[in-house]
C-alpha cells in the first residue's frame, strides 16, 4: 500500500474497522449515489447551514432564524432519497429533520448575534508533511478572538454526549491545530472547540506543544499500523448497521445473502452453524457437570486424607478400588510483586544462572507492541524479530434478535 496520505477520517475508519478502511479507501469500492445514513444527511445540513450563516456574516448580514431554517429545509429537501438508510427502528427522515431544526435553533439562540470571535476561515483545508506522510483535514470554521487567541471550531450533530476521557482522547481538533499553526502568520494560543448541538453545550481544551508532539508519534503509529496490516479484519460493531460496505464485508455477506438462499442453499451455511452451536452447547453442560464432581471430588479427597491420618492409614482400600495417601514435598519461591523476589532475582544474576532460569514471555512482547508504549524506533526494532503468521479460529457468537427471525424460513413443499 503507497498511500501518503492521510486524514484523522481515514485513521478513525481504520481504528473503527480495518476492513472498512480497506473497502473505502484501498479497494475505493462505490456505494450507490446519495447512499448515506439519516444521521449523516442531517449533520451534513446542519454543517452547510451554519456556514451559510457565517458567510453571510463576513458581509455584515445576519440570516434571520427563518431564512437558516430555510436553508436546512433547501438542502434537505435536495438530498433526500431512497437510498438512505435509518438504522433505528421506528423513526422517520422526519424526526431526522426536526432533530436537525431544533439543533440549529438552539444554536442561534444561543450564540446571536455571532460576535463573540471574527471567522476568518469556513470548511478551511489544512494539509502539513508528518515525516514520509501528509495530513489532511477540514475545519469547519476558524475564528480569532480580540485578544489574538485562535478558535477551531467543530460542529458534532451526534446523539451521545461525550465523557472526559473521550474529549482527551479527540484527537481530529488537535490534527487542525497543528495544520493552523503552518497556516496563519502569529498563531500563539489556540483553543478546540467543540459544539455538541443535540445537547446545546459547547466544551473547550488547550493543547499543549508536549501535548501536539505526542499526536503527531501516536498518529504516526497508527499509520504504520494501517501500512503493515495484511489482513485488515472486520470488527463488528452496533456502528455496522451505518455501515455502507456490508455487502462486500465477509464478516456480513452471509447474513445478508441468506435472505436469497433457497433451502437446500440455507443447509450449507446455517446447518453448519447449528450442529456447531448444538454440539458446543452439549460440551457447556459436560463442563458445569464436571466442574461440579470435581468440586464433590476435592471434598472426598480431603475426608479420604482426614481418615487416613487418624488410623494411620497409607492406602484406604474400596470395593473397586483404594486410594493411596502419599507424602510429597514441593518448593515455592516468591511470585512476582511478592516479598524476596527481588532478592532472589538480584541473587540469581551475581551467580550467573539467569539465562538457566529466565523465560522469555512472549504474550507479555505482544501485549507490549500492542500498547504502543516502547516509541517508533525500539518498536521497529522489535518487530525486525517477528513475523507475520495466519491462524484460522472458529468462535461461537450469538445472533441478534433481526437476523435469527430472517432465518426462520417457511417449511418448502417436501417438508409437508
Amino acid at each position: 500500500m503507497m498511500m501518503k496520505l492521510f486524514s484523522h477520517s481515514k485513521i478513525s475508519t481504520y481504528q473503527q474497522c480495518p476492513r472498512k478502511f480497506k473497502l473505502q479507501y484501498i479497494d475505493k469500492i462505490t456505494v450507490p449515489e446519495g447512499a448515506q445514513s439519516i444521521e449523516a444527511l442531517m449533520g451534513s445540513c446542519v454543517h452547510e447551514a451554519l456556514q451559510q450563516l457565517y458567510k453571510n456574516l463576513e458581509f455584515t448580514k445576519l440570516l434571520a432564524f427563518d431564512e437558516l431554517k430555510e436553508l436546512f429545509l433547501n438542502k434537505w429537501q435536495i438530498n433526500l432519497n431512497e437510498q438512505i438508510i435509518i438504522p433505528k427502528k421506528g423513526l422517520s427522515t422526519e424526526n431526522f429533520r426536526d432533530t436537525g431544526l431544533t439543533m440549529l435553533r438552539q444554536y442561534y439562540k444561543r450564540y446571536s448575534p455571532f460576535d463573540q470571535s471574527k471567522t476568518i476561515a469556513l470548511e478551511k483545508k489544512i494539509q502539513f508533511p508528518l515525516q514520509d506522510y501528509e495530513i489532511m483535514g477540514f475545519i469547519d470554521r476558524v475564528g480569532i478572538r480580540d485578544d489574538g487567541v485562535y478558535e477551531i471550531h467543530d460542529y458534532k450533530t451526534s446523539s451521545s454526549f461525550p465523557t472526559v476521557k473521550e474529549v482527551e482522547n479527540d484527537k481530529q481538533l488537535s490534527i487542525y491545530q497543528i495544520g493552523i499553526k503552518s497556516i496563519f502568520p502569529n498563531v500563539q494560543k489556540v483553543v478546540l472547540i467543540w459544539h455538541f448541538l443535540k445537547f446545546d453545550q459547547e466544551i473547550s481544551i488547550t493543547r499543549s506543544d508536549e501535548e501536539l508532539e505526542q499526536i503527531q508519534n501516536e498518529l504516526i503509529s497508527w499509520i504504520r499500523k494501517i501500512e503493515h496490516d495484511p489482513y485488515f479484519s472486520p470488527i463488528e460493531t452496533p456502528l455496522c448497521s451505518w455501515c455502507l460496505y456490508t455487502q462486500q464485508c465477509p464478516a456480513k455477506a452471509h447474513e445478508l445473502d441468506i435472505l436469497s438462499y433457497t433451502s437446500s442453499d440455507l443447509d450449507t451455511g446455517v446447518k453448519i452453524v447449528d450442529e456447531y452451536w448444538l454440539i458446543y452447547n452439549q460440551i457447556q453442560e459436560l463442563m458445569v457437570k464436571k466442574s461440579g464432581l470435581e468440586a464433590i471430588l476435592t471434598e472426598i479427597e480431603t475426608k479420604a486424607v482426614e481418615f487416613a491420618l487418624k488410623n494411620e492409614y497409607l492406602k484406604i482400600q474400596g470395593h473397586h478400588c483404594a486410594l493411596e495417601i502419599k507424602e510429597d514435598w514441593s518448593t515455592s519461591f516468591p511470585k512476582a510483586n511478592e516479598m524476596g523476589r527481588n532478592e532472589l532475582e538480584a541473587w540469581i544474576m551475581q551467580k550467573g544462572l539467569w539465562d538457566q532460569v529466565s523465560i522469555l514471555q512472549l504474550a507479555r512482547i505482544n501485549k507490549l507492541v500492542k500498547s504502543e508504549s516502547l516509541g517508533l524506533d525500539l518498536q521497529k526494532e522489535l518487530m525486525e524479530f517477528s513475523q507475520l503468521q495466519q491462524t484460522k479460529k472458529v468462535k461461537l457468537v450469538k445472533n441478534n434478535a433481526d437476523f435469527e427471525e430472517n432465518i426462520e424460513t417457511e417449511p418448502s413443499k417436501t417438508d409437508t
